[in-house]
């Protein structure tokens, strides 16, 4: 009780300092960007990094020397290595998509001669690295040239565990994925990931080693070919064979993988539906392909780092606030001092102008429980509810019918039958409405402050429940005389009476700012702590329109029509 307490106290008096907006950085955001970057490779890192939200690159840059005489930049080749696991996953929900395979399907189905301890493996084990296979072996020659002779030595390594009993990242598992969408495609498995991946989303500076139309492009060296001023040691000089196919192996650009993440956001290459499957969280959060997590924020992180000989790179995707982080090079990083560090400076920035401008105003409950409004404090967006259920979906993220634990009914229906004579002006009705205890010269200021806004503005003509804080013990209510609104506020007694009935003057008691993720969609935490909130501002046919979502809506919207 005493958390929630003080969690309300901080949310409901947030008004008092929201107005005086955080002094922010002066320097541009790149530079900023640009530091936080390097905190977590070094100063002399060699590769490039690429930074973008709400469809906007902030940050676009290579480092390090020349390779064979062209500058670093986000146009060079690089070997990606495990983040190719992605692409892979992806290859097999699109089979799935045309009914091709199941990815509940077992090996047994495509593979006769598959052992029997493997045979009941299933193609979504082998995306969350459930199966049970090992994490690498060394292929001989023969092995990585011929798929057969691959699949012959997996089948005769024994399983870590039992499929399905635990998480263990397996890089053999995606090479027999490789080799499950050779069989299913008919198509070698490079043709196919050019064909239906890569070149659907504008990827044409990605491929395999050896692909002839990468030769023209250029490959950064590799650690060790650094050293080497002909540059002989590059991302595209190494054999493609199956110790790489499915599990790794993909070059590409920073630029290609930022294409890569703006085709995730439609139906370019992959439904909703299917891009749901691919990013929901499976054992110990990895997804197909990516690891799952969540923000301080709320937002999803998908992530993927990638490491082989000469090379290491980092693929961060920020879905719910469209924002993406990626590093490639050959040096070694610090993947989580880049996230946390780039997040730091990117999640702190303000909504864009056009995301302010396009979410202020007035959006009204259906019928008539409530608004919420949407201002500009400073630079940022503020959400103030009014209304019973406005102010309980704010407080505890679902409507006050479903959660009152402390009467508010009982108690605002209370503050609207002391107001009542008040309004009528009997005299002898409005001691009744307050705690047996009450001072008599509280009620008489009461009566005072009443009266002076009756002689300013005119006789009362309407009285609102703004709402109710429960844990302050405190209704605000808006009263109008004549043509003027005025705020009230009213403080209860433990057994649901009135202890105080006084002008609240200009303060606004239901205040919350809301953290903007991407476009004109905002998130908020529950003032209680214990739901996420968030508020979409969408044109529905044609008229602004809040779609609000919280604990008890689940994957619904309240629609809210703007007045």
């Amino acid at each position: 009780m005493h958390r929630i307490l003080g969690i309300l106290s901080v949310a409901l008096t947030g008004a008092l300092t929201s107005a005086m907006p955080a002094q922010r950085e002066v320097r541009p955001l790149a530079e900023r960007l640009e530091q936080a970057f390097l905190s977590g490779t070094g100063p002399k890192f060699f590769g490039a990094c690429l930074i973008a939200r709400d469809g906007e690159i902030l940050l676009r840059k290579g480092f390090g020397a020349k390779t064979a005489g062209t500058p670093i930049d986000a146009a060079t080749l690089f070997d990606v290595a495990s983040i190719g696991k992605q692409f892979t996953a992806a290859a097999v929900l699109l089979l799935e998509s045309e009914r091709r395979l199941s990815t509940f399907d077992r090996l047994e189905k495509f593979f006769p001669r598959v052992a029997s301890d493997k045979a009941k493996i299933t193609l979504h084990q082998l995306l969350t690295h459930t199966s049970g296979l090992p994490t690498n072996i060394e292929f001989d020659e023969r092995e990585r040239d011929d798929r057969n002779q691959m699949l012959k030595r997996v089948w005769a390594e024994p399983l870590d565990h039992a499929p399905g009993d635990a998480y263990s990242y397996s890089n053999l598992g995606y090479h027999v994925l490789g080799a499950v969408i050779e069989k299913v495609s008919n198509r070698p498995f490079g043709e196919f990931m050019q064909r239906r991946v890569f070149r659907p989303a504008g990827m044409h500076y990605s491929g395999f080693p050896g692909d002839e139309h990468l030769r023209a492009a250029k490959p950064a060296p590799r650690w060790e070919g650094r050293r080497n001023s002909s540059h002989d040691d590059t991302a595209t000089s190494w054999p493609w064979h199956w110790g790489f196919r499915g599990a790794a192996g993909v070059i590409t650009t920073a630029n290609d993988l930022y294409r890569w993440d703006r085709a995730l956001h439609d139906d370019t290459v992959l439904s909703d539906a299917v891009r749901a499957k691919f990013f929901a969280p499976g054992a110990d959060d990895y997804a197909l392909g990516w690891e799952s997590s969540r923000t301080e924020r709320r937002s999803r992180r998908l992530s993927h780092t990638g490491s082989c000989y000469g090379f290491q790179s980092l693929f961060l995707r920020f879905p719910d606030d469209d924002a993406c982080v990626i590093a490639v090079g050959n040096q070694d990083m610090k993947p989580a001092v880049i996230d946390s560090s780039v997040s730091e400076v990117l999640f702190a920035e303000p909504p864009p102008a056009r995301a302010i401008d396009g979410s202020i105003g007035r959006y009204a409950l259906p019928k008539g429980r409530g608004e919420f409004e949407l201002v500009r404090v400073g630079d940022r967006v503020h959400l103030r509810p009014s209304g019973v259920e406005a102010v309980a979906r704010a407080l505890h993220g679902e409507p006050s019918n479903r959660k009152d634990p402390f009467n508010r009914r009982a108690f605002e229906n209370n503050a609207l039958d002391l107001l009542e004579p008040l309004a009528k002006g009997y005299r002898s009705r409005i001691p009744g409405s307050f705690a047996r205890d009450t001072e008599a010269k509280t009620i008489e200021d009461c009566e005072r402050e009443w009266k002076g806004r009756v002689q300013e503005h005119g006789r009362c003509r309407s009285v609102r429940v703004v709402g109710s804080d429960p844990e302050s013990a405190t209704t605000w209510l808006v009263v109008r005389f004549g043509s003027t609104d005025t705020r009230w506020k009213a403080t209860w007694h433990e057994k649901h009476r009135i202890q105080s009935l006084e002008p609240a003057g200009e303060s606004v008691p239901f205040d919350y700012e809301l953290t903007w993720r991407r476009d004109r969609v905002f998130w908020m935490r529950s003032a209680d702590g214990f739901r996420d909130i968030e508020i979409a501002i969408v044109d529905a046919r044609g008229k602004p329109e809040l779609r609000w979502r919280d604990g008890s809506t689940g994957d619904e919207f309240v629609r809210c029509a703007k007045r």
